[in-house]
Parts: structure tokens; C-alpha cells; sequence
């Protein structure tokens, strides 16, 4: 399976198998994810949370401030399944 983004400037394109993502039947976007699935398994589960929460949190929190040492934001996403 091939997924591929191609985006910037006037171009815009998700393919899997060279399908445009939005022209796939509702069984072909559902094979698609168990196959995602199936693949996130095999990886640390630490790593797959960290790139998935800032994308679908439901809360955000930031420091007004950075830290006065290192000059970092201290944020929160929350996402609740």
C-alpha cells in the first residue's frame, strides 16, 4: 500500500494506491485504516500518542511565559476517548 501527500503552492493530493483518498468507496477507506492499524501495533505506543494527541485534542493549554532557562513553552493537549 502507497499513501502519498503531495501539497504547496496551488497542489493538494492524498492517495492511497493512487486513489484520491476523497474518491475512495467507504470499504476502501476501511481496509486503508485496518491497515494503518495494523501497522501502528508494531510501534512504541509512546511514539504513535505523541504525533496523534496535538492532532486530535479537544483541550489546549499554554504558558503565558516560557521557561527562564531554556525559553520552551510548557504546553497540555487533552484528548479524551
Amino acid at each position: 500500500m502507497e499513501i502519498k501527500l503531495t501539497k504547496g503552492c496551488i497542489c493538494g493530493s492524498l492517495t492511497v494506491d493512487d486513489v484520491e483518498v476523497r474518491d475512495m468507496t467507504q470499504e476502501e477507506k476501511e481496509e486503508t485504516l485496518k491497515k494503518i492499524f495494523e501497522e501502528l501495533k508494531k510501534e512504541d505506543l509512546g511514539l504513535v500518542l505523541q504525533e496523534l494527541v496535538p492532532v486530535f485534542a479537544e483541550d489546549y493549554e499554554c504558558d503565558d511565559e516560557p521557561c527562564e532557562q531554556c525559553g520552551d513553552y510548557v504546553e497540555t493537549y487533552t484528548w479524551n476517548l
